[in-house]
């Protein structure tokens, strides 16, 4: 019978999971939940239109050519990424958020929404969370707290950039996809 392999496979995993909770490094609700990011290194399109936005559960960036190919066929301005790893093993132990936001040029933002226990392989925690990547500059970004049920390391996040994109009145609106727990404010 062919369940046995796949039970079996299961408690591997299971048992390795929980091997990590012994050696991964562990990090607090702050570590976790800091913004990180390149939010101006990129000035911007200087012309005026449209804005293109864009949200997505990338799946932690696990096929990352994959992702990037698509970023660069969408071709957006404002990319709201979901499922965002940084340093899992199971995405190449990168920073997904920073090699996206390298791949498409544009500036990037990324918070923690959980620790990944047992998806490190590095003295650094394994996180993965909310990023924002924008061809505009993010020029103020706050973390917003959300209740969850979820007993992990971290917890639901927001991230709450503002970009610089007041030059177009008809798109000077708040964006928002709460599904993913990112607020993005235009002025």
């Amino acid at each position: 019978m062919r369940i046995a392999p796949v039970i079996a496979m299961f408690a591997l995993i299971g048992i390795f999971r929980l091997f990590g909770y012994f050696t991964d490094p562990r990090a607090d609700s702050q570590d976790i939940h800091r913004i990180i990011g390149e939010p101006a290194r990129v000035t911007g399109p200087a012309e005026a239109g449209d804005l293109r936005v864009v949200t997505w559960n990338i799946q932690y960036g696990a096929r990352f050519n994959r992702v990037v190919d698509e970023l660069h066929h969408l071709d957006a301005d404002v990319y709201l990424l979901q499922e965002v790893d940084v340093f899992c093993r199971r995405s190449g132990n990168r920073n997904v958020a920073k090699d996206l936001a390298d791949a498409v040029g544009a500036n990037w933002v990324f918070a923690g929404e959980f620790q990944e226990i047992g998806e490190s392989t590095d003295p650094v925690p394994a996180l993965t969370g909310q990023a924002i990547l924008s061809k505009y500059p993010i020029t103020s970004v706050t973390y917003v707290p959300c209740s969850s049920p979820e007993s992990r390391l971290g917890g639901p996040a927001r991230v709450r950039p503002v970009t610089a994109l007041c030059q177009k009145p008809r798109v000077c609106q708040r964006l928002q996809q709460c599904a993913g727990r990112l607020v993005i404010d235009v002025p």
